[in-house]
């Protein structure tokens, strides 16, 4: 019962949230606004905004690799990634039928007891313009 309202909680803050987006290691992360360093990023669930489109990135091992799936009312959209996080630098790399699409973003300073944030923007093959992410990772 408490992770549907957690997922609420999750859905709320990407909705006031602006996006951005890249790879990082694993432990290479330093602190963010004196929370501690994020030492998983690549292990942990990615809760992502894409305008009308809300996703969850899961991880797959680890490595950087993740599944995708998103969904837009009736609409739903998968693909895979990889994601590097450098810093608090973050690119993410999306392929899918459709295209592919890459994702530039910036860990913002993490909120006392709030969860890391991903602000970006990102470009597909079927799209010429930037377009905004956000992402919160964990919870």
């Amino acid at each position: 019962m408490w992770r549907p309202v957690r997922f609420a909680l999750v859905l709320a803050a990407l909705a006031a949230a602006p996006a951005f987006a890249q790879l990082v290691p694993p432990g290479q992360l330093g602190p963010l606004n004196g929370e501690g360093p994020i030492d998983t990023p690549l292990r942990q669930v990615w809760h992502v905004r894409e305008g009308d489109w809300v996703g969850t990135w899961t991880p797959q091992g680890g490595d950087g690799t993740f599944y995708g799936e998103w969904f837009k009312g009736e609409e739903r959209t998968v693909a895979n990634l990889r994601i590097r996080v450098t810093g608090r630098q973050v690119i993410v790399n999306r392929r899918q039928d459709l295209g592919y699409c890459t994702y530039t973003g910036q860990l913002q300073p993490r909120p006392v007891g709030g969860l890391p944030q991903v602000l970006g923007t990102y470009r597909c093959t079927w799209s010429r313009q930037p377009l905004r992410w956000s992402a919160i990772i964990g919870g």
